[in-house]
């Protein structure tokens, strides 16, 4: 069993720890920042893909052997120990490389694979994906024209923005987020023409629901936020969860949609409205769920480790 992720990472932790207590063999591993300096790989290819030893932490892990890698969230690879251009190739090389090679493991359940990951990151294909499905989305626009952006929002509206992808925000020199927040079209101006920016139609909605699939286990969490919070993910510490069952359509869309992405494990967000619809959101392929695991009584941890240590149940 192979972890892939970086040292900071308390949700890997319950899954290792779960992990352990069954006796499951585990290599715990930060590609980006423990090779080469920590870490040798000798890989070759046979007849049934490839072959060879990882060694790390005085341990040696068998490539072939990998059953399963849960790929989390490991470091970009850099390499520190070469300067410039040297240093940029040198990261290029190992991402590739090394890289390569945990992207071909024979045989191996991945949670998730790492291309299948950085596709289904992509708001534009999981956006695409959903409606293949026939989940309920609001309507959306992709753009970076003012005059479009103004358009769509006066006919629209109340419309929301929302980032394309969570990157680290820097604000007054603290780290922060750009929440998803309600735009007013006055407010849409030439800076709209500085990058592609997403904006939905506001869903009036009554809560939210945070779904949790493992497999074929499918957990969820609905989330009710103060009046007038747009983002909860802004006001952890004012929410209340309670579980909920996922309506059976929904449930029955979601596995078509992950089998859609390629994907074993997923954190998705729906809103939920007066009538009882829940519209999609989106999806993290590699989101996180620690924290509603005892906020909502939900056996996540143990689905993980289920997944990991017995392999998908469906194909």
């Amino acid at each position: 069993m192979l972890v892939s992720t970086c040292a900071d990472d308390p949700t890997a932790d319950l899954v290792i720890a779960e992990l352990n207590h069954r006796d499951v063999p585990v290599l715990r591993f930060d590609p980006g920042v423990d090779f080469p300096l920590h870490s040798t790989l000798d890989a070759r290819l046979d007849e049934h893909g490839w072959a060879g030893g990882l060694q790390h932490g005085g341990r040696t892990l068998n490539i072939s052997h990998v059953r399963a890698l849960y790929h989390r969230r490991p470091s970009l690879y850099t390499a520190p120990y070469l300067p410039g251009q040297d240093g940029k190739f040198a990261a290029s090389e190992n991402r590739r490389g090394l890289g390569g090679i945990l992207h071909a493991l024979p045989g191996c359940t991945y949670v998730n694979h790492p291309m299948q990951v950085a596709t289904a990151e992509y708001k534009p294909v999981q956006l695409a994906a959903a409606r293949r499905v026939g989940f309920r989305i609001p309507e959306t626009l992709i753009t970076n024209d003012p005059v479009s952006a103004v358009e769509f929002a006066k006919a629209v509206g109340p419309v929301v923005y929302k980032p394309l992808h969570a990157a680290a925000y820097d604000i007054d020199g603290e780290s922060g987020c750009v929440w998803v927040r309600t735009v007013d079209p006055a407010d849409l101006d030439e800076s709209v023409a500085n990058a592609a920016h997403v904006f939905q139609q506001q869903i009036p909605k009554v809560a939210d629901a945070r779904v949790i699939v493992v497999d074929s286990k499918i957990f969820a969490a609905r989330i009710a936020a103060p009046d007038g919070v747009v983002d909860w993910r802004a006001r952890y510490s004012e929410l209340q969860y309670e579980p909920v069952q996922v309506p059976e359509r929904i449930a029955a869309r979601l596995r078509w949609f992950m089998v859609g992405l390629g994907l074993l494990y997923g954190a998705l967000d729906f809103a939920i409205d007066a009538d009882g619809r829940w519209w999609f959101l989106e999806i993290n392929p590699n989101g996180q769920w620690a924290w509603l695991e005892p906020a909502a009584d939900l056996p996540i941890t143990a689905a993980l480790a289920d997944l990991l240590e017995k392999g998908a149940t469906h194909d």
